[in-house]
């Protein structure tokens, strides 16, 4: 219900939203848009019965298979001369093939509710919905911001860079923290194993979003220039910004697990909300010097303040201290940046463009591969969710 009211607003007001981003071509793409977030309502409920039934490997494969499927559709669009519609048809056919899959198996059906168990469920469920409609916000606010303030022309630019940096983001963030929620709701009651675990989730999200988010930062730009001549070289200091944002994003993911386990979403809610002040004070700043970079700096600065405060407050929750989680972090971005960087003289050694970034691309896989397998965090990290699990 809570999805197709919000998709009748969009869809009503679709038209004041276009002019107020100076889109008027905009309104048929929000009010599709709208109709995905109704299918993206329906899978909500199904993935959350489908991970308390344990299924992680049938919701992960489901949602991967789904961004692919979606990726795919975009693609063959933008090939075919749709433009932004492309995008539209990658988000509207995710979340349908998603919403088809959860449809079938376990967490098809819903089970019923008394009205005495609505009372104390609202009570914590606003706090989690208002936290959502935050974070959508602050996810949300600067695309229009900078389409109403430097036009439609800065728009492209500054959202492909951030699309660009964070490709794998989205991918690592999402599972991530719906698969941590019902382990946190097992081992919250013993807080020696709530951080170790917690632990451990750091040293993985640290490292493998290090790797793969500060690959995208150092190797990016010089595949996008391959891949487009040189046309796209300006956005460069854009998509670094964004990868710091990227960065701080993952290793957060963890954290609004921990505060609706821990049944503390007013936390999550709170910071969210100063999230959104700050940005409401930086990116003005950022519009102000009509450059992108630096609108993508000021976004990301609030970004980067919240997740601290986010990281001691789930600290604090499982006992974790919080030096040891800051090593863990730094620890794992390092050795990101160490394999990625050990890529570019393989890369500059080569003469064509194409066959070093192929080079530098192997390089960086093998040094990554061998680093994760001798890291055991992800063996550890399975570990402590089978223990959670059967527990």
């Amino acid at each position: 219900m809570v999805g197709l009211g919000a998709a009748a607003i969009v869809v009503a007001v679709a038209s004041l939203l276009a002019s107020l981003l100076d889109a008027p071509d905009a309104a048929p793409l929000l009010r599709v848009v709208a109709i995905a977030g109704v299918a993206a309502r329906y899978s909500e409920v199904r993935r959350a019965l489908l991970e308390r039934s344990l299924s992680f490997r049938r919701s992960v494969g489901i949602q991967s298979a789904s961004v692919a499927v979606g990726w795919i559709a975009a693609v063959v669009a933008a090939s075919q001369g749709a433009g932004a519609w492309s995008m539209v048809i990658q988000l509207v056919t995710t979340e349908i093939v998603q919403a088809a899959a959860l449809a079938t198996g376990p967490g098809r059906r819903v089970p019923a509710l008394h009205r005495d168990e609505i009372g104390p469920l609202w009570t914590h469920g606003r706090e989690v919905l208002g936290a959502g409609v935050g974070a959508f916000v602050f996810n949300n606010g600067d695309d229009a911001a900078v389409s109403a303030t430097l036009g439609p022309a800065a728009l492209g630019p500054y959202r492909f860079a951030y699309d660009i940096a964070n490709a794998v983001t989205y991918m690592l963030t999402r599972p991530v923290n719906r698969l941590l929620q019902p382990v946190w709701a097992r081992v919250r009651a013993d807080l020696g194993n709530w951080a170790y675990a917690y632990h451990e989730v750091l040293r993985m999200l640290s490292l493998v979003g290090g790797i793969l988010v500060l690959g995208i930062a150092v190797h990016g730009p010089a595949a996008l220039g391959v891949a487009y001549d040189g046309r796209w070289d300006f956005i460069t200091p854009t998509i670094r910004a964004f990868a710091v944002y990227g960065l701080f994003r993952v290793v957060g993911a963890s954290t609004g697990s921990i505060f609706v386990a821990a049944e503390r979403p007013a936390v999550m809610r709170r910071i969210i909300t100063g999230q959104n002040i700050g940005l409401l004070v930086a990116l003005p700043i950022g519009l102000a010097t009509d450059d992108i970079t630096w609108v993508a700096v000021a976004v990301t600065v609030p970004l980067v303040v919240a997740t601290l405060v986010s990281l001691a407050a789930a600290c604090s929750i499982t006992t974790l201290p919080r030096r040891e989680a800051v090593r863990t972090i730094v620890g794992g971005w390092t050795i990101g940046l160490a394999v990625n960087l050990a890529g570019v003289p393989v890369r500059l050694a080569v003469d064509d463009e194409v066959i070093g970034l192929g080079l530098a691309g192997a390089v960086v896989a093998a040094l990554a591969g061998l680093v994760v397998a001798r890291s055991g965090v992800l063996r550890r990290a399975e570990a402590v969710s089978v223990s959670a699990s059967a527990g």
